[in-house]
């Protein structure tokens, strides 16, 4: 389990990062004609708001080391700042490791001649959900499972036909 954010990290991101972003979000408001609450209260909320957008978790005393990216990404977008927000977001470590799985995950299909609806019937199967709902962990799962079973299509032989109980014919 990852550890959670040190004071020092959640006083970072307070200071340097949610409130410069609250100021802009406040003055893109009022450019706007919006009326635009600035109080610690209001502050507070809205902090609880972006950090729950940005990682699905309610404040920062639950977030961990893991959520630290997103959260700095999504107060730089915040502040109109996109290309930073990319930039942090494609060099998080969670997102590479899923783009890597899943890369290995097709390459092993095309190897095997499956499409891509082989994997997503295992994944409905064995959790119940689709693969973008799937975790990185059940994804590496799903990765050794569909290279364990086109490895023992490939020793029986593709092209023949598996033999059913009703085939089966004693020698």
């Amino acid at each position: 389990m990852p550890s959670p954010l040190s004071i020092l990290q959640k006083r970072t991101l307070i200071l340097q990062h949610l409130r410069p972003a609250f100021e802009a979000a406040g003055a893109a408001a009022r450019a706007q004609g919006k009326p635009w609450i600035d109080t610690p209260a209001a502050f507070d909320y809205w902090r609880r708001e972006t950090v729950a957008a940005a990682c699905g978790k309610f404040g920062l005393r639950c977030c961990s080391q893991e959520d630290y990216t997103a959260i700095l990404a999504r107060c730089w977008d915040l502040r109109g700042r996109p290309d930073i927000a990319f930039n942090l977001l494609a060099r998080d470590p969670r997102a590479n490791e899923r783009r890597q799985v899943e890369w290995k995950i097709t390459d092993a299909l095309s190897k095997a001649g499956l499409k891509i609806g082989y994997a997503a019937a295992i994944c409905r199967n064995m959790w119940k959900c689709g693969l973008q709902e799937a975790s990185v962990d059940q994804l590496w799962k799903l990765y050794y499972t569909v290279k364990n079973r086109s490895r023992s299509r490939v020793a029986q032989g593709s092209s023949q036909p598996r033999q059913t109980r009703t085939q089966f014919q004693p020698k």
